[in-house]
């Protein structure tokens, strides 16, 4: 779908869509403001649609950059180091001393309990490990596209965080990067992403249901353990083995789908870290061949218990 006409504002040359600075002058490119409701252009400022008399939305007034520590860097973009302001609702600015804001360095919000909301500017192409982490108020943020990678302990106990957009963008999300994110319902996982780490979900409680995108081929140890109320899982064709621990705690899990692809998958002893250890009532569909046998204890057991009481069905059918 073709976006808006770009307009130098300044210089009145008109761009390609994806420009973001005039090739003629270079001021900063701005889409032109449209009516969310009808679609008619509204100019900057404006409150209400002439068109239909809809109320538009207000911009977000960007944080000043004082709030900050940040780093030009030679290249000419500037990468954040240090929210230092006191607001509860950030709004990390576009440009700073006329340079855009390419990247949200290491622990940049880290610890910052009172944050509660967090808007990135569209400019932004990576945000560093833990940029959030230990953010216990943070209710809400908003990933850019552009974003390749959710680092290590990105998210890490945001326990109020309770639904994210993962961009279209990102391939791989890090070790405990939603780590006892205990209020995490709604997560959009999306069709690129490869890479699953670590821990990456262990104890987000409250998500329920999981299908992940056909492209992932890395799931890390204990990734979803203790999300004690997830009720199915399907796990991507492609996916080869399963760590230690994986779902182990998902009390109310009864249905998973594994792939064909799977070849392993490692338990080891079932009272200490199997894939599917706590999970009394599971039921999975398997129809691949296991050749790591040594370690599928759990995994033989739910999946010939499945066929029991198919059988047991059947015959008493």
């Amino acid at each position: 779908m073709r976006r808006s006409v770009m307009v130098c504002r300044k210089c009145g040359t008109a761009m390609p869509d994806d420009a973001v600075f005039c090739m003629k002058c270079g001021e900063k490119l701005e889409e032109e403001k449209k009516c969310p409701n009808c679609g008619n252009s509204v100019p900057e400022g404006a409150k209400f649609c002439f068109m239909c008399g809809k109320k538009l939305p207000l911009a977000l007034d960007a944080s000043p950059a004082s709030d900050f520590e940040y780093r030009k860097i030679d290249s000419g973009t500037v990468t954040i180091r240090k929210y230092k302001g006191t607001s509860d609702n950030v709004v990390v600015p576009d440009m700073i001393e006329n340079a855009p804001v390419t990247k949200i360095g290491v622990d940049t919000f880290n610890g910052c309990a009172g944050v509660v909301t967090i808007n990135l500017p569209q400019s932004v192409l990576e945000i560093g490990n833990s940029f959030c982490s230990g953010c216990e108020s943070l209710t809400s943020i908003n990933i850019p596209n552009g974003i390749m990678e959710i680092g290590d302990y990105a998210f890490y106990e945001c326990i109020r965080l309770s639904s994210i957009i993962i961009p279209d963008t990102v391939a791989k999300i890090g070790n405990k990067a939603f780590y006892n994110c205990s209020n995490l319902v709604s997560i959009v996982i999306p069709e690129g992403l490869t890479e699953i780490g670590s821990d990456t979900f262990n104890g987000c409680e409250r998500i329920t249901n999981l299908r992940l995108p056909k492209n992932v081929r890395k799931i890390g140890v204990r990734a979803f353990s203790g999300c004690s109320r997830l009720e199915s899982a399907i796990i991507p064709d492609g996916v080869k083995e399963l760590g230690v621990g994986t779902f182990a705690d998902c009390r109310q899990l009864r249905n998973v789908v594994l792939p064909d692809s799977l070849k392993k998958i490692f338990g080891g002893d079932l009272s200490q870290s199997a894939v599917f250890r706590g999970c009394e009532n599971i039921s999975v569909a398997y129809k691949g061949n296991i050749y790591d046998y040594e370690h599928i204890h759990d995994l033989y057991n739910a999946v010939n218990s499945s066929a029991s009481d198919e059988e047991n069905s059947e015959t008493n059918g």
